[in-house]
């Protein structure tokens, strides 16, 4: 006979080998049930930088079932969810590189799916502007695909207004049906070109210090801005804009931006809407990439519909690493009826769009066109460029 204090003694001799057990089994989270081939993506929650009571998770639900029809592995919700809280994962706008490794090693997942709601308007005809990514996992966490979205109901009112939309969720679903078309047909090997770039967003001021070997690939660090607009979160924004647009250029190789995130937090390096001089500097030697690129944003408004134009306004810098040498310095300043001549005929309605069409412009004057870019000249001081791209 087996009394109940024997038992006790064994189930606690027994208890460090089942705590072992236990977490022998959670060192690696079980991958979706049924398919086993294929890449397995954890879609992060959204991050929200529109400040507006919009519908996060129906939108994550939407672009998630929208990947999963298609064949892709999705990381089940549960286990999303859990390998979270053991990571203590709280931030879902970047992905640094201890999370990277972790999903990787830990849950087997190979790429994140990083959404971001830049603005969101519910207010008739409704406006919707979205910016995805995704990154690898693993010990380099690369950017492997990146696009945005910006959409108004009223940007093909057609006829009598028969193509306006006026239901929110019919337009958010538009948009959701662009990026993960964006993204599938990327992967597939069948991404579209980017679309030339417009003069009428053509910077206001660009000038460089050295050209660029077309024949080589160069790595770019793109640091926080100064956000010195009245728009929360715009700094952020433009940053999001800034890498799209630099990792669809074959010469330039972007850093994931949560690595940067990442970095800043571990060298305690506190932003008050930008990173100081001396902290970019300190954190430039920690990168190890061949250019870092920094700017500010002087107004980014997005209004709703009838409330005003979109206006975009910023500059940046682009320096060398190890020189701290200026190689680019531009200034940008549209509104969303420049070039609007004809009823309404190319008329922009989202910051969003707005701010991809002069990104698209500032790349292809001092990447593909050089020949429209002034030489700055030897004698011009940091002072006096500084002032020109500071001047309104």
């Amino acid at each position: 006979m087996i009394s109940f204090r024997s038992c006790s003694n064994r189930l606690l001799a027994l208890l460090p080998l089942v705590l072992l057990l236990l977490a022998a089994g959670c060192a690696r989270l079980p991958v979706e049930a049924g398919r086993t081939d294929g890449p397995l993506v954890a879609v992060y929650p959204m991050e929200d930088l529109s400040g507006a009571d919009a519908p996060l998770a129906a939108m994550r639900s939407g672009i998630t079932e929208r990947l999963r029809q298609s064949g892709m592995r999705i990381m089940d919700e549960a286990d999303l969810r859990r390998f979270m809280e053991q990571q203590r994962i709280r931030y879902t706008g970047g992905l640094d590189l201890e999370t990277a490794t972790a999903f990787k090693a830990r849950a087997g997942v190979d790429a994140v799916l990083i959404m971001t709601l830049e603005y969101y308007s519910e207010v008739s005809p409704p406006k919707v502007s979205l910016v995805a990514r995704l990154v690898a996992t693993g010990e380099k966490p690369e950017i492997l695909w990146m696009d945005s979205v910006g959409m108004a109901g009223d940007d093909a009112p057609g006829i009598l207004g028969i193509g306006i939309v006026e239901d929110p969720s019919v337009l958010w679903n538009r948009a959701l049906d662009r990026l993960s078309g964006s993204m599938l047909q990327n992967l597939a090997g069948k991404a579209v070109p980017p679309s030339g770039w417009e003069g009428r967003f053509r910077p206001k001021e660009a000038y460089r210090f050295m050209a660029l070997d077309p024949k080589r690939r160069y790595s770019v660090a793109v640091l926080p801005f100064f956000n010195e607009s009245e728009r929360t979160y715009a700094g952020e924004i433009m940053v999001l804009h800034v890498v799209k647009q630099l990792a669809s250029s074959t010469m330039l190789s972007v850093l994931e931006p949560g690595v940067i995130r990442g970095k800043m937090l571990a060298m305690r390096i506190i932003m008050q809407n930008g990173i100081s001089l001396p902290a970019a500097d300190l954190l430039a030697n920690n990168l190890e990439t061949d250019f870092i690129l920094t700017g500010r944003v002087f107004e980014y408004r997005d209004m709703p519909s009838g409330s005003g134009r979109p206006r975009v306004d910023f500059s940046l810098q682009l320096l060398e690493r190890s020189s701290k040498m200026v190689v680019w310095a531009t200034k940008s300043r549209n509104t969303g009826d420049d070039g609007v001549f004809f009823y309404d005929w190319r008329r922009i309605s989202t910051a969003n769009v707005l701010t991809e069409g002069m990104m698209r412009a500032l790349l292809g004057v001092m990447v593909e066109d050089t020949r429209e870019v002034k030489m700055t000249p030897p004698r011009m001081s940091p002072e006096e460029l500084e002032r020109i791209l500071m001047s309104p």
